[in-house]
């Protein structure tokens, strides 16, 4: 994120050095970054768990590569989407875990008398 900083300041102004910006996210906004972790999916996880000789591996290959097919088409549209907001301030991308905002969702409808089940089932409708 420095980086970034350091090609948004104008030219002809002296930037913050690294420890003053770092001071000012850390202490006065308590604001950090980090590199994600590299979580695998659990449909990925499934696949690679399943041994070399596992009679269900091979059945599962096509269906595992029309996932992986789906993540990388999913990643271009990330990129092309980040590229667009450079470009145009009226767009904005916002990037986020899920995990904890979708188990908060089912929390709240279960609290509400459905069944995540009945949802699933309505939309096969």
């Amino acid at each position: 994120m420095y980086h970034l900083y350091l090609e948004s300041v104008a030219q002809g102004k002296k930037p913050a050095s690294f420890q003053k910006y770092a001071a000012i996210f850390g202490q006065e906004y308590n604001l950090s970054f980090h590199r994600p972790k590299k979580d695998q999916c659990v449909e990925c996880a499934n696949f690679e768990s399943l041994g070399e000789n596992h009679p269900e591996k091979e059945a599962l290959a096509e269906k595992q590569q029309l996932h992986i097919a789906r993540k990388e088409s999913s990643r271009e549209a990330h990129k092309q989407d980040l590229a667009t907001a450079l470009e145009d301030e009226s767009h904005v991308v916002v990037t986020m875990d899920l995990q904890s905002v979708l188990q908060n969702f089912i929390h709240m409808i279960c609290d509400a008398g459905i069944h995540p089940a009945m949802i699933n089932q309505s939309a096969k409708n």
